[in-house]
């Protein structure tokens, strides 16, 4: 009952073992946690705004967007993720 209250294929329940099961019921316990929390959030401010004297302009409330990456920090980057994962830096060091 509770994988079809998820919104989860019935039929997938049965090709599942308990560790899947128990996986998947901890990423969707968290799905809902962060929708709640948005949605919480949400009505939060659409109560408080209008009691503001002075009301914030939309750019203040917005996530402000990150500069895009020089191509010497993308380099670095992939130079980091190949050392992570065990491979080998060829070529001249920075």
């Amino acid at each position: 009952m509770d994988w079809v209250a998820c919104g989860l294929d019935p039929d997938a329940f049965w090709s599942k073992t308990p560790r899947q099961v128990a996986l998947i019921f901890a990423g969707k316990q968290a799905q809902f946690t962060r929708e709640h929390n948005e949605r919480a959030w949400l009505a939060y401010h659409t109560a408080a705004l209008p009691r503001l004297k002075k009301f914030p302009k939309l750019r203040a409330l917005l996530t402000r967007d990150r500069k895009p990456q020089s191509p010497d920090q993308m380099l670095a980057i992939a130079k980091q993720w190949t050392l992570l994962l065990g491979g080998e830096v060829k070529g001249k060091p920075n």
